[in-house]
């Protein structure tokens, strides 16, 4: 899954990029015009605002679709750079991945077109690779702790009894992250579970076998989900 975020003179129109299909997000107008600074701030962090739930869902590939010889995209990544560094940081927690790609992406006709181009595929296959390396980085970083392996499981069984589960446990998962290949082998089953995953906002993400996450990811069977404490709530 990944963001699309078409880009023109006067508005930006975000959409949710599934496997097979496009949906509309959001629409934000610029309310005044782009040689009114202020105008401007507040048009780029409305943008920013509107991505910021789907980021926090885990959905941190984000393509920038505008039209030939503008530098509408650019002027958009320079203000995250300078307000919103919390987006941009290379290794930070709530960072996202960033493409660029002249073409129109307004209207729903467009954006269908678009998305069946290699271009695109290719761009995304990029960001994705990008959000699982800073994923696998976590984890290689709880296998080197000692060895310790607690917050990690590997089995799609283990990774269902734990996703369907409805008895209260001490751990939630948090991100679920797959190979194309493993999702192509378990289709079926993996259907459902990542719409149950998504359902809950745990963090899914699926990436090329053949990009160096992937690879990575494959020398653990394919699929991976880190795992995290259950918060408890203060009752009192």
């Amino acid at each position: 899954m990944a963001i699309l975020v078409g880009l023109d003179d006067s508005r930006a129109v975000i959409w949710q990029v599934f496997s097979s299909v496009v949906k509309p997000y959001a629409t934000v107008r610029l309310e005044g015009t782009r040689r009114d600074a202020k105008a401007l701030y507040r048009f780029h962090e409305a943008i920013v605002k509107s991505l910021r739930p789907l980021i926090s869902e885990g959905i941190k590939s984000i393509v920038l679709a505008t039209p030939m010889k503008t530098d509408l995209a650019s002027a958009f990544l320079n203000h995250i750079h300078k307000h919103d560094v919390w987006l941009s940081q290379e290794k930070g927690q709530s960072s996202a991945s960033f493409g660029e790609l002249f073409g129109s992406a307004i209207e729903l006709q467009e954006v269908a077109d678009l998305v069946k181009k290699k271009a695109f595929t290719d761009l995304i296959n990029r960001t994705t690779s990008t959000d699982a390396d800073r994923t696998l980085e976590r984890l290689d970083k709880q296998l080197s702790n000692l060895g310790d392996v607690s917050g990690i499981l590997y089995s799609l069984e283990e990774v269902e009894s734990l996703v369907y589960k409805s008895l209260p446990s001490t751990i939630r998962p948090e991100y679920l992250i797959l190979t194309n290949q493993y999702l192509s082998n378990h289709r079926n089953r993996l259907n459902k579970l990542l719409q149950i995953s998504r359902n809950r906002k745990i963090r899914t993400l699926i990436v090329d076998q053949d990009t160096p996450a992937g690879k990575r990811l494959k020398q653990f069977g394919g699929l991976v989900c880190l795992t995290g404490p259950v918060e408890v709530q203060d009752g009192r």
